[in-house]
């Protein structure tokens, strides 16, 4: 109850959550990894609050694991490695602080996300990069907006795969949902779902071999 208070006195009471179902949700993602419970989930509303926590989580060696934004998540970054963690939930700190149209540079708080800053960024006149977009004379194939539904990640994702790539210029092809498909175009291999991942790993091995 000791490390409680002491975060309580950091973030305030209702930032400090330590009920059975919250920290289930933040002891697994979509990875392999291994699932972990954390501690307490801290939820800061400024960098002032973070500088405590890390200060407070140097005294008494508490892992702290951040995480930027709500879920899905697929890397295993934001699940503990260790019992007795604690998660430093970033998500509410999610203000554009500046953008720079000059110098093409934006500065944001950690729990802004692709779908907040892309429209700011479109009234300066300027789009982000996307990561691993391809180039746009390149024929590809993704997780489709209909699968994304199907998923139940529609409204969770930081940006629609599909319409990133139409919206670049990319030639964008699909099938029906969770069927088949695999797009090779020279050295870029690219699948449609998880139905297709045997067939881009063959796609892969020929193009290796």
């Amino acid at each position: 109850m000791a490390e409680k208070k002491e975060l309580i006195k950091i973030v305030g009471a209702k930032n400090v959550i330590d009920d059975p179902e919250s920290l289930a949700a933040y002891s697994c993602d979509n990875s392999f990894v291994h699932s972990v419970r954390p501690k307490y989930v801290v939820k800061p509303k400024n960098a002032d609050e973070v500088q405590a926590l890390v200060k407070w989580a140097n005294e008494t060696l508490t892992p702290l694991v951040p995480v930027s934004s709500g879920p899905p998540h697929f890397r295993g970054d934001t699940v503990p490695s260790t019992g007795g963690a604690v998660i430093v939930d970033l998500s509410g700190m999610n203000k554009i602080l500046r953008i720079d149209r000059r110098n093409r540079v934006a500065m944001v708080e950690p729990g802004v996300t692709f779908a907040k800053l892309e429209p700011e960024l479109e009234k300066e006149g300027l789009r982000l990069n996307m990561p691993l977009l391809p180039r746009s004379s390149k024929s590809v194939t993704g997780f489709t907006r209909e699968e994304e539904i199907d998923f139940g990640t529609i409204n969770d994702i930081p940006f629609l795969l599909e319409e990133s790539l139409t919206r670049s210029a990319a030639r964008f092809n699909k099938v029906q949902p969770w069927h088949e498909l695999v797009i090779v175009d020279e050295r870029v291999i690219t699948g449609q779902n998880p139905t297709s991942a045997h067939a881009v790993g063959a796609a892969l091995v020929k193009l290796l071999s």
